[in-house]
């Protein structure tokens, strides 16, 4: 019994019909050319009319392809090897070139954190004496609207001290705004290249870091260093651990 299946012939432009369901199928991978009685379509679909039949007795007989399997020379396999070496160098010295621009980065990305490290302390210092400020000019005009009430003062004297000092707020107002803006800008800026330097050492240098702050307690608590000096060392302290600990999460 011929193992190819009756439904199945080659139409004029040399595909492979199924004709009962006709459409075009691929012998290789259903089981036109082993057991066809095993096919989903063969079982489940009615056989072709009689003029269909006809017309697969007068297909063409199928005959399988063979594939040449064809060993390249010798010369070929070589010249392969040699390009892939040659392919192993040129990544050798893309990898060279990467390492030489990583270090270049690595080291101006450190003076670069290294130095704003040092303007956010100094911005901060500066934060903190306008704030003093801004609360003194907050009072002073507290006290001319007080003595102006009390009638030490005339109306054109509370006009004059009053608006300057509410200039002088403004001024000092608008300082603050500039330099928190410019100290969030450069910090999201900044931040991208501190993650990428201190990632590797951010769990070690935590821990350091927490013991500095056990020990920055104790010295407080044994009246070794002053309030003053205390609450700037912590503050520090602290900002860098939650900064670390933002890598690590």
């Amino acid at each position: 019994m011929s193992a190819v299946c009756p439904s199945l012939y080659r139409d004029k432009e040399g595909r492979f019909i199924c004709s009962r369901v006709q459409q075009e199928v691929d012998p290789v991978f259903m089981p036109c050319l082993s057991n066809y009685t095993e096919c989903p379509i063969f079982s489940s679909t009615p056989p072709p009319p009689e003029t269909e039949k006809a017309e697969v007795k007068e297909a063409e007989p199928i005959v399988e392809e063979v594939v040449e399997v064809v060993e390249k020379p010798v010369v070929e396999k070589v010249e392969e090897e040699k390009e892939l070496i040659n392919k192993f160098e040129d990544i050798l010295k893309e990898v060279d070139e990467v390492d030489s621009r990583w270090i270049a980065y690595e080291s101006s990305a450190t003076k670069l954190l290294e130095a704003w490290d040092k303007l956010r302390s100094e911005a901060l210092r500066i934060l903190a004496s306008i704030d003093s400020t801004l609360q003194t000019y907050t009072e002073e005009i507290k006290d001319v609207e007080l003595k102006y009430e009390m009638g030490l003062l005339s109306e054109e004297g509370f006009q004059e001290i009053k608006g300057r000092l509410e200039d002088g707020l403004k001024k000092y107002e608008n300082i603050r705004i500039q330099i928190i803006e410019y100290l969030d800008t450069i910090e999201n800026r900044i931040d991208q290249h501190y993650q990428r330097l201190k990632v590797t050492a951010a769990k070690p240098d935590i821990g350091k870091l927490k013991i500095s702050l056990m020990k920055l307690e104790e010295m407080y608590s044994q009246g070794k260093i002053d309030k003053n000096t205390y609450e700037k060392i912590r503050s520090e302290i602290e900002y860098e651990i939650k900064r670390l600990e933002k890598l690590m999460s």
